[in-house]
């Protein structure tokens, strides 16, 4: 499931826009819809717009060095390890029943290569938008991995 809002020019985002967003999709789905921490993207905000082969080569190292501070305000193991437990999380406070996560590309890669779905730099790559993956529980092992919906 991918949201967003086209805004009009000179509005911008705000955290009321995105509770509004939330609230319009549960209604529209009919079941709860709640924000989670940690489930963001690897944080590039302080990453100047690059030419691609640039950034690519970039997200490379940084998935191959995942200690490394190489691009942005985190390293792989960061994201991993932030990821990782914001899941934990979410999956404790729900309970039972199936959990439906909405992330990013580099998140997703991370999380599911340490679960079995190989190299993280080729997933990243390959990873359309939309794109999704399943896991069982609570061992995380890959069901499915959709590239392109």
């Amino acid at each position: 499931l991918v949201c967003f809002v086209i805004l009009r020019p000179g509005q911008a985002g705000t955290p009321e826009l995105a509770l509004e967003l939330q609230d319009l999709v549960a209604a529209a789905l009919g079941k709860p819809l709640a924000q989670a921490q940690d489930l963001h993207e690897h944080d590039r905000s302080n990453v100047p717009m690059m030419p691609s082969r640039d950034f690519i080569s970039s997200m490379a190292l940084f998935f191959r060095d995942r200690r490394r501070l190489v691009l942005g305000r985190e390293t792989a193991q960061q994201v991993a390890e932030r990821f990782s437990q914001a899941i934990a999380s979410v999956l404790e406070s729900h309970g039972s029943g199936n959990v439906v996560v909405v992330t990013h590309g580099t998140a997703l890669a991370l999380f599911a290569a340490d679960h079995g779905a190989g190299d993280a730099f080729q997933l990243f790559r390959r990873l359309g938008l939309p794109s999704y993956a399943s896991f069982s529980c609570p061992d995380f092992k890959v069901l499915q991995i959709v590239e392109r919906v």
